[in-house]
């Protein structure tokens, strides 16, 4: 019986705390992106059956949708390559900017899909600003959490300004246009945050408790969301109803 860890558990522990763990870190982080993003697409085109069903072609959400793919992944290498001072100094516009992108779902602007006014439609070309929120506010967070790196051993330090008041500003906006998904995506976000910035455990788990008795009662509020909890546990018979799969 051996009394320390297995020499191949041993170099697996040092590749990811060594003096390669920055590089480990990369292929972590890219390593599951790809996988998602591939997923992501599969299951794309197992949806897009439905449209078939219903007389559109069976590759068109497939084409636009592995499209949008590409143009990610390239940007994503893109980005890769940039300095840490660049997202630095982009940290502040990039947040700024997709608070703008995020109003303007308010204006004529902004379309309703499925009961939710959550997209942007610019002539031929539509888009979700909350997924460019996602990516700024992360950037910025990061930023902000490392100038305040002195003061984080206090809450206050850690919840203004991340969570008060830009958080809850893009918080709100998305849930102003009934995206409860899309509100629970950035509020694990902020967790993970707050976490990795010092927040002890007992605290986000508090107010995760709190947070989840409101996402119940919004939840059971809106129709349109419990048709979709309805569809997941399968109470759905027709494989081209509005509430299964694609819509």
């Amino acid at each position: 019986m051996t009394n320390g860890p297995t020499p191949r558990v041993a170099r697996a522990w040092d590749w990811l705390t060594g003096v390669h763990s920055k590089k480990s870190a990369y292929w972590l982080i890219l390593g599951p992106t790809l996988a998602l993003t591939f997923i992501g697409v599969v299951m794309v085109l197992s949806a897009s059956s439905v449209e078939f069903i219903g007389g559109a072609g069976s590759f068109s959400s497939l084409s636009s949708q592995g499209l949008y793919a590409v143009i990610g992944l390239v940007l994503l290498f893109w980005m890769g390559k940039w300095r840490r001072q660049t997202y630095h100094k982009l940290a502040v516009i990039m947040l700024l900017i997709s608070i703008v992108l995020l109003a303007l779902v308010f204006t004529p602007l902004g379309v309703e899909i499925n009961g939710n006014r959550n997209w942007l439609r610019l002539g031929s070309f539509s888009f979700q600003p909350a997924e460019a929120a996602k990516l700024a506010f992360s950037v910025w967070a990061a930023y902000a959490l490392s100038q305040k790196l002195k003061f984080q051993s206090s809450g206050k330090h850690l919840l203004i300004p991340v969570v008060f008041p830009f958080g809850f500003v893009i918080v709100g906006l998305i849930m102003g246009g009934r995206d409860l998904g899309t509100v629970l995506i950035m509020l694990m976000i902020m967790a993970i945050i707050l976490y990795l910035g010092g927040m002890r455990t007992v605290y986000l788990l508090g107010t995760a408790a709190i947070g989840l008795i409101g996402v119940a009662l919004v939840t059971m509020m809106s129709d349109n969301r419990m048709m979709r909890i309805q569809a997941w546990m399968g109470d759905c018979d027709h494989p081209a109803d509005p509430c299964y799969q694609y819509e």
